[in-house]
């Protein structure tokens, strides 16, 4: 019963953030990680939500999160990734990459993110 309570909080997250209220959705992904702290893509939702906010220590926290209750998460794994990179880890960034790839190779937004060091100096 919790676990579908909590999917339906992640699917209102998903609605809240295709809407673009972003406190909306941050809230009911909470609220699904309250009912269930192994729901691996609300940790995911969460951890994406916070990235795109420049909220880097709390991405990467429920993105660690989120790979350790299911490390083949691409989209969990790519934005680990990226929060690795904005703290300047990019070897940590680029296993990250690595591991988004495996699951899904050419999965463009870690293609991306592997083109991005390649061009750092």
């Amino acid at each position: 019963l919790q676990r579908a309570e909590s999917r339906r909080r992640l699917d209102a997250g998903e609605t809240a953030e295709a809407s673009q209220d972003l406190q909306q959705a941050v809230n009911a992904y909470q609220a699904a990680i309250v009912l269930d702290r192994c729901h691996a893509q609300a940790w995911a939702s969460l951890g994406g939500l916070a990235l795109g906010a420049g909220h880097i220590t709390a991405a990467l926290e429920a993105l660690q999160v989120a790979t350790e209750l299911e490390p083949r998460h691409h989209m969990a794994l790519t934005h680990l990734g990226e929060a690795y990179e904005f703290l300047g880890r990019p070897g940590d960034a680029r296993g990250a990459y690595g591991d988004a790839l495996e699951v899904i190779p050419g999965f463009p937004k870690a293609l991306d993110g592997l083109m991005r060091l390649d061009a750092t100096p």
